[in-house]
């Protein structure tokens, strides 16, 4: 009875142990699956981490050589419109600069085609900006100003009225830009005045004589529908619905802001007409010069 408990118990263990031998062998099994299969997955996410990797590289350097071509062409060739003595100036015209006698400007300022001709620079005379604008960083070369003064007098725009629009709104600095978006000398807003552009990009209002040049034609749309230009400052500010609907109970539109540019551009004008007056005199003194220092801007050259 003895012995066949024994041997019984014997079997017991047995049974036992090969069922943990067993049990040990699928479960080594089972962790060597998951083992292959973890190996399998980092195997595949490196090599997606590694293809992400090549194709943002791709991109960088790919974004790398179209800007420096960009900045290469635009060094080269900046597109800048030309002022044409026609009186419709919807068309522009892009074209390289070669004039010598502007190479003394610095970029983007020498960027431009003096093709007016000598008739179309009359009335017009320098204006030094106030010294708190230049502290500031504001300039307007001559070219800038005769290209404004022919704009102007193609649009039927006062030229003291939009040097007071450059002064209020950017302080004379071409390349500011504010929190709504508004770029340049005359602070022209992209996402407003894209029908007036063409194909050109929001970087181009970044060229002062892009932006002046639709800063202008906007002005002369407004005149269209507003009598004074106390109106066309306001809907210049506010946008047309804007004045009509902050000045609906009177019918002269006006606002802080265009007193305040009116106010500018009387001050300018003042300042402009001294400058002619005193350089008639000049010219009318005995031994005076015969000829404007004013005309420093070429005009037709053989």
């Amino acid at each position: 009875m003895e012995r066949k408990t024994q041997r019984t118990q014997r079997t017991q263990r047995t049974v036992s142990t090969q069922r943990t031998d067993t049990m040990d062998i699928r479960e080594r099994r089972r962790h060597n699956r998951r083992i292959r299969k973890l190996k399998v997955l980092l195997r595949r996410t490196a090599a997606v981490v590694i293809l992400i990797g090549m194709i943002i590289t791709a991109v960088l350097l790919l974004r790398g050589c179209v800007r420096a071509d960009r900045t290469i062409r635009r060094e080269e060739s900046v597109p800048v419109p030309t002022v044409s003595t026609a009186n419709d100036t919807s068309q522009m015209t892009w074209v390289k600069h070669d004039n010598p006698d502007l190479e003394e400007l610095e970029f983007p300022f020498n960027q431009m085609s003096a093709d007016w001709g000598a008739g179309d620079l009359d009335g017009w005379w320098r204006y030094t900006i106030p010294e708190k604008y230049t502290k500031i960083g504001g300039s307007l070369p001559d070219l800038v100003q005769v290209y404004t003064y022919c704009l102007c007098r193609q649009q039927g725009i006062r030229y003291p009225l939009v040097l007071a629009l450059i002064e209020v709104e950017s302080g004379y600095q071409y390349d500011v830009k504010s929190s709504t978006g508004d770029i340049g000398y005359m602070q022209v807003n992209y996402k407003w005045q894209q029908d007036k552009m063409g194909d050109m990009a929001e970087k181009a209002l970044y060229n002062p004589y892009t932006n002046i040049q639709i800063g202008i034609r906007y002005l002369s749309e407004l005149s269209e529908s507003f009598n004074t230009e106390s109106g066309v400052l306001t809907a210049y500010k506010y946008g047309p619905s804007g004045a009509i609907s902050r000045c609906f109970n009177d019918p002269e539109v006006t606002s802080e802001y265009a007193e305040k540019v009116l106010a500018a551009a009387e001050r300018i004008e003042g300042e402009l007409e001294h400058r002619e007056s005193h350089m008639n005199t000049i010219r009318t003194e005995p031994g005076g010069a015969e000829t404007s220092e004013e005309a420093v801007v070429p005009a037709d050259t053989e």
